[in-house]
């Protein structure tokens, strides 16, 4: 990304991508797949890897931006494994030594484990605690989804105005709120929109922690660093996803929103301590800094 779109326009790139990404699977795939399987159940798969076919096919209009970057000078050969290992250990160290993009990547898996540990139970909640047939689960699912295609849009200009670091915190405390008030309504409405909100938050975090990595990891090593993030990540987002389970069947649905709120709360205070000085200063910087 940084590459195709340059470093001033990342936030709009990372934004669409988000937004495209949250159109296909919160809005039309689900839909578009389950109205294929009810005509015959082969037609998903079959139009799944159509669609992988000509996403190769797009990418390959793409300027050469998948190129390798070119090998550091004097630097001695070694074998495969070794260099994956050496590889993996200088991603690691980098991101142990590097405050801002170490914080949000902790973050970013404690809210992971967290936001995953109410969805993965959500339906339940939409029949048991809502009052709601089954197929309101699904108008649900849209209806949050269309908070994240809107930060798609608008996301960009609220980190031109409030600089990364604001706009991470705010996103947080949002999350946390929405979690908390989900744990506590019974109202179908006051669902709908905390859901709405959720997902623009997690839009907004998502979008801002993209482009910090992009921004700030040297470009030789960001693909090592996004690995890593993204390992913390779906990590977490599996063991919640198990946790949450567990932890509905035996403290009750609202269990796992009400608890997973608070350490989400608690990282963002962390994270708004740790780096107090950052926010004012950043959000005045010329957007290109940013």
């Amino acid at each position: 990304m940084p590459r195709l779109a340059g470093p001033a326009e990342l936030e709009r790139a990372n934004a669409r991508v988000i937004a495209g990404n949250i159109v296909g699977n919160g809005l039309a795939g689900p839909a578009a797949g389950g109205w294929l399987f009810g005509v015959a159940a082969v037609l998903p798969f079959a139009l799944n890897a159509g669609a992988l076919g000509i996403a190769v096919l797009l990418l390959l209009t793409l300027p050469s931006v998948f190129r390798p970057l070119a090998a550091t000078p004097n630097r001695a050969a070694v074998p495969a494994l070794a260099s994956v290992w050496r590889d993996l250990r200088e991603g690691a160290a980098w991101l142990w030594r590097h405050a801002d993009v170490r914080d949000i990547t902790v973050a970013a898996g404690v809210i992971a484990v967290m936001d995953e540990a109410w969805f993965a139970v959500l339906v339940l909640y939409v029949i048991q605690i809502l009052h709601q047939r089954a197929g309101v689960y699904g108008l649900l699912l849209a209806v949050a989804a269309l908070g994240g295609i809107l930060v798609g849009g608008i996301g960009p200009r609220i980190s031109r105005r409030a600089g990364p670091w604001r706009c991470l915190l705010a996103a947080g405390a949002i999350l946390a709120v929405t979690q908390g008030g989900l744990g506590l309504t019974s109202n179908v409405i006051i669902a709908a929109g905390l859901l709405f909100g959720d997902s623009a938050a997690w839009a907004l975090f998502d979008m801002t922690t993209v482009t910090m990595r992009q921004r700030q990891v040297p470009a030789e090593l960001l693909g090592r660093v996004t690995s890593l993030y993204g390992t913390v990540a779906g990590g977490a987002q599996a063991l919640g996803a198990l946790g949450g389970g567990a932890l509905a069947a035996l403290a009750g649905i609202r269990a796992p929103m009400l608890l997973g709120a608070l350490p989400i709360a608690a990282t963002v205070t962390l994270l708004a301590w740790r780096h107090r000085e950052r926010p004012a200063a950043r959000a005045s910087a010329p957007a290109r800094a940013e």
